[in-house]
């Protein structure tokens, strides 16, 4: 998806794709959103899967269940105890680099080979 913000030509291939995948009943996934212009890019033509290096790193699948387990309960006692969450990082736990990644985003999971 690189550059796909500054290429019309890229825009009318992509404007394309998705109405092809909507036809044909085909989930499309962008991938390679390495920025937000990208990202912004892609929901304005209705292509809301995405992943890249915008919401995550590549992670192995030791990694990503870790991730996951912390989200499910962090968002589980933010509910419970109506805490606030900060976005600094390291702000809940000192061994996070940040919990950006637990905010809701309009996309499927970050690698899908896990």
């Amino acid at each position: 998806m690189s550059g796909c913000d500054q290429d019309p030509k890229a825009q009318a291939i992509l404007r394309n794709l998705r109405q092809m995948a909507e036809d044909l009943g085909i989930e499309l996934i962008a991938e390679g959103v390495e920025t937000e212009t990208e990202e912004e890019t892609l929901l304005t033509l209705g292509i809301y899967s995405q992943q890249g290096f915008l919401r995550a790193k590549p992670m192995t699948q030791e990694e990503f269940i870790a991730d996951h387990f912390f989200s499910k309960i962090l968002r589980r006692y933010v509910m419970r105890e109506g805490s606030t969450i900060s976005s600094k990082p390291g702000a809940i736990h000192p061994s996070s680099k940040s919990i950006s990644s637990l905010r809701p985003r309009h996309h499927v999971g970050e690698d899908r080979g896990v």
